[in-house]
């Protein structure tokens, strides 16, 4: 769980990384502080992002249309700082 929120925390430029421990020996604390130290290539990275990208399908693609962007929006779609 730690290299997880380290790797996220990371990629987006957040500091510090608190990550989510649920240790409930010693040893299981120590490896997941230790992950705080892990560092990753750019490679490993993008290996990381494609082993865990997923196709968010419905709704989310009726969202992404124009039609339903213009109604949600208002018609300020283009206009909002985003």
């Amino acid at each position: 769980m730690g290299v997880l929120n380290s790797v996220s925390g990371r990629r987006l430029g957040l500091t510090p990384v608190i990550p989510i421990i649920g240790a409930r020996k010693l040893s299981q604390l120590q490896d997941n502080l230790a992950s705080l130290e892990m560092e990753f290539s750019a490679e490993q990275l993008k290996s990381l992002d494609g082993a865990s990208r997923i196709e968010l399908g419905f709704p989310q693609s009726i969202y992404d249309s124009e039609m339903v962007r213009a109604n949600r929006y208002g018609g300020t779609w283009d206009r909002l700082l985003l």
